[in-house]
């Protein structure tokens, strides 16, 4: 079978999750039955050690976050995921001075590398060079996926200025551009399935931008080529088509 079929997601953030989205996202994966299943990343939020953290977010419980998060990755069958910059806290944490801290973050970073392994599921780093996963192949019409690094309205322009054909998550909204050249370059933001109203953003005008949502579609596994569609929230549903003539 030359084409085969895969999801991408990103953007769940652990018990940030929203609940219609996540439902409705693994409804679809039930129906479509994807071979390659990709997270983008912030799979768990970790909000408890972020940099200007509330005083409520401090004693949150990071072990139901973490629960949440990877039980989400178990429940969605994810074969691919791509660290954020969510899951980059507590490896940075990992690397850091302080003894107690530096013990734990490394206890919690060695936990997820093993529960991946035990899903089977690749993990690629937050990193802008070897946090990049091929999907197909980009010369022959393929797609790089990141987590992303970019923010702002011009988020997209910017991983495709980086990467030529790319699909990104980390902005929580939808986007799609094709630049017109010989060779194109073409880049589509994934929307996000966390809840909309994190408190962190309430005050951020990008955040009356941000959409649930996910991508899909199939790839060739002779020539390379991808195709995307998109999954979107219309009214409270999920709108998407998945009939493919081939």
């Amino acid at each position: 079978m030359a084409w085969i079929p895969y999801v991408i997601c990103g953007d769940s953030h652990g018990d940030m999750a929203d609940p219609v989205a996540i439902k409705a996202f693994l409804k679809f994966c039930d129906e479509f039955n994807p071979k390659i299943r990709i997270h983008l990343g912030d799979a768990i939020d970790f909000r408890a050690i972020r940099r200007g953290v509330s005083s409520e977010e401090k004693y949150e419980s990071m072990q139901a976050d973490y629960d949440s998060g990877t039980q989400f990755l178990r429940d969605m069958g994810a074969n691919v995921w791509l660290w954020g910059n969510h899951e980059d806290r507590i490896d940075q944490i990992a690397k850091s001075t302080n003894g107690i801290m530096r013990d734990y973050a490394a206890r919690v970073t060695q936990d997820m590398h093993d529960f991946a392994a035990s899903q089977k599921c690749q993990v690629l780093p937050y990193d802008v060079a070897k946090g990049v996963y091929e999907l197909g192949k980009v010369h022959a019409g393929g797609f790089r996926c990141v987590h992303g690094t970019s923010a702002g309205i011009n988020a997209l322009r910017a991983e495709v200025t980086a990467y030529n054909r790319v699909i990104h998550g980390h902005v929580h909204t939808r986007a799609h551009t094709v630049n017109s050249t010989y060779d194109p370059s073409e880049g589509y933001t994934c929307p996000c399935l966390c809840r909309l109203d994190m408190s962190y953003s309430k005050t951020w005008k990008a955040s009356l931008r941000h959409a649930h949502g996910w991508l899909f579609g199939i790839v060739n596994n002779r020539t390379g080529a991808v195709v995307v569609n998109e999954a979107r929230s219309i009214g409270g549903k999920f709108i998407y088509s998945s009939g493919f003539n081939v």
